[in-house]
């Protein structure tokens, strides 16, 4: 349809006008000003609706003059032609509708039977192609194709992306299809090109598989980490050496102190041996299972009491003590023999040996 000139001025106008195309077709809109055919952009696909104003108009499309083919598969620089339009005026003109922007592009093909053109255009670019000839006859427009991926971008410019974030669609055709996509060949005419970047998403599968992955490593350091803390751990222990260990005896204190010196000589007394140097002696005690005592001489026995072993650090052993000599009212000691005698509430038996009497 044609705009009239008046509908603008200055840049700035409407225009409105019926849509003669039946309720649920697919079709795209492009405009063309006096710069050139396809300058105004291109719509996305549209699908016709119901009409909102009541009002009636004929819906039937036109037929075409004439028909064209395209045969083989639409790929990256690869080949792509256009045959069988013998009913047509030549040269034609060949229209490639890109939705969506102001890529669409026009090819002027020699006057001959055939035309094989080179598909610079990215791979998942969407596009459609009308066929005119020389005295504006309707050719008809092909479905919309989607460009296949191909190893070869030579046809492309430089810094151009070989792929496109244009999706595929499979709309019916927007007037009546003549052939389906096919094959390539040389460049066209383009107005504008924009380049668009390739939206690249990961796929359920493989964000699994980093997950799986992911809780595996976090296993294995775990596990590393354990596995060397024991290992120390081990090494620690087998590392320690055991102190020597020096039991005592321990004396309840609710029971009644000795009234005999508490030590403990290594050897045999001997009657001219000094008292000190027997209390300097080394301190071993040993652990009596039996005890008797006297309490202020009232000559009470008491039963036999369980001893009790204490282990204490090497630096912590205390020396022997010597307690002042107390004798029993029963018996008095010998004379000269009260510093050897051999206490018997202390809970120790001192050896046998024969005392010194002087005469």
């Amino acid at each position: 349809m044609s705009i009239p000139s008046d509908a603008f001025v200055d840049n700035e106008g409407s225009f409105t006008s019926q849509l003669p195309v039946p309720k649920g077709t697919q079709i795209i809109l492009s405009m063309s000003d006096a710069t050139g055919p396809l300058s105004g952009g291109t719509s996305d696909l549209l699908t016709v609706g119901d009409t909102q104003t009541e009002r009636i108009c004929n819906t039937t499309l036109p037929t075409n003059d004439f028909f064209f083919t395209t045969a083989g598969a639409l790929e990256q620089c690869k080949p792509y032609p256009f045959t069988l339009y013998t009913d047509a005026v030549l040269p034609l003109t060949i229209y490639g509708y890109v939705p969506n922007g102001f890529e669409s592009f026009v090819l002027n093909p020699p006057p001959e039977p055939s035309y094989t053109w080179i598909a610079n255009l990215k791979a998942q670019t969407r596009v459609a192609f009308t066929v005119m000839d020389s005295q504006g006859r309707r050719g008809g427009t092909d479905v919309l194709n989607t460009v296949l991926p191909s190893k070869d971008s030579s046809c492309l410019s430089p810094g151009t992306d070989s792929s496109s974030s244009q999706s595929v669609l499979t709309p019916a055709s927007i007037t009546n299809p003549s052939s389906s996509p096919s094959s390539s060949s040389p460049p066209p005419s383009s107005s504008t090109t924009t380049t668009v970047e390739n939206s690249v998403s990961l796929s359920t599968g493989a964000i699994a598989g980093i997950a799986v992955g992911g809780a595996a490593i976090c296993i294995l350091i775990i596990a590393a980490i354990w596995y060397f803390c024991r290992r120390r751990s081990t090494r620690n222990i087998g590392h320690t050496k055991s102190f020597p260990i020096h039991p005592f005896i321990y004396t309840d204190s609710s029971q009644p102190m000795s009234s005999k010196p508490f030590k403990t000589p290594l050897h045999p007394p001997h009657p001219l041996t000094d008292a000190a140097q027997e209390s300097g002696s080394s301190f071993t005690p040993t652990l009596t299972t039996a005890a008797t005592g006297s309490n202020g001489g009232a000559g009470a026995t008491q039963g036999g009491q369980s001893g009790f072993i204490i282990h204490h650090d090497i630096d912590e052993v205390m020396p022997p003590m010597e307690l002042p000599p107390q004798y029993s009212e029963r018996r008095a000691p010998i004379q000269g023999m009260s510093q050897y005698s051999s206490p018997a509430s202390s809970g120790f038996l001192a050896p046998p040996y024969s005392p010194f009497i002087p005469s």
